[in-house]
């Protein structure tokens, strides 16, 4: 009974999602900052979103941290760490 309301559950949330979200990404990484909240896709690669769940930046990166004073720490898949802007440009 728990398995089926757990089901039910999930679907009713999945209605209320952007179809554009639900497809293409895995799951959201912890919370949303500064209007941006990092994001899986499929391939476990990392991007972010911004509140309404449009993708503003591509899932590219092995690993994201959250936004702090406009900018996120991100890593490559050689394990590179960078810092990107909320518009996904390299910030050096």
């Amino acid at each position: 009974m728990k398995r089926i309301i757990n089901v039910l559950l999930v679907a009713l949330v999945l209605t209320f999602v952007p179809a554009s979200y639900a497809c293409a990404q895995r799951k959201v990484r912890g919370e949303s900052r500064e209007d941006l909240a990092a994001v899986l896709d499929d391939n476990w690669k990392c991007g972010f979103i911004d509140k309404t769940g449009k993708l503003v930046i591509p899932c590219q990166w092995k690993g994201a941290k959250y936004f702090r004073n406009g900018m996120a720490e991100v890593k490559d898949a050689d394990g590179k760490t960078y810092f990107i802007d909320k518009t996904g440009k390299v910030v050096q």
